[in-house]
């Protein structure tokens, strides 16, 4: 694998999943401050998974699922401090460091 294919790959599969806070609601898209490896970055408005846009509310937390690694094809799905968050965190984590490991070998 080139060093390019990997880094795509890495940039993808870190951006699959990623946790925000929600910064704005405009009917049923939602807005998120997502926080990436590269810093704060603002998503554009996307759907909501789960229940109604207009039960969020700036500042709650949220997972943004992207297919393929793009922000602008995500759906946010709401938080609200699940306990399943930490698990989560952790799971990513640990894909993470396979991933890097396979980059290592």
């Amino acid at each position: 694998m080139t060093d390019f294919a990997f880094a795509e790959l890495n940039r993808r599969f870190n951006g699959l999943l990623v946790i925000g806070t929600v910064s704005g609601v405009s009917g049923e898209r939602v807005t998120a401050i997502v926080n990436t490896a590269a810093g704060d970055l603002p998503s554009p408005a996307l759907r909501v998974i789960g229940r109604s846009s207009e039960r969020m509310s700036p500042g709650e937390k949220c997972l943004v699922i992207c297919p393929l690694g793009e922000l602008a094809q995500g759906v946010i799905v709401p938080l609200n401090e699940d306990p399943l968050l930490e698990e989560l965190r952790q799971r990513v984590a640990s894909l993470e460091q396979q991933l890097s490991q396979l980059g290592n070998a």
